[in-house]
């Protein structure tokens, strides 16, 4: 299952900044492992790279019923 996150800025990001968020998501999808790991959930977790939005956009589904909250309790 892919997760895409849209990433919105008032400007084109610079070659830093967006390796700055790359770095950011590589970060998070680890730390999501050991989150993972300890709530016993398996699953891959990896930041893919860049694409454009439309990309994203387009591998979007519709949510099939009524939305009831995270499965996890936190």
């Amino acid at each position: 299952m892919s997760d895409d996150k849209l990433i919105c800025s008032a400007h084109a990001l610079t070659p830093a900044e967006r390796r700055n968020v790359l770095r950011f998501f590589r970060f998070y999808a680890r730390c999501k492992v050991f989150l993972n790991f300890w709530r016993r959930r398996p699953g891959r977790n990896a930041c893919e790279g860049w694409c454009v939005a439309s990309l994203a956009i387009a591998r979007a589904q519709p949510l099939r019923g009524p939305w009831r909250g995270p499965r996890t309790s936190f």
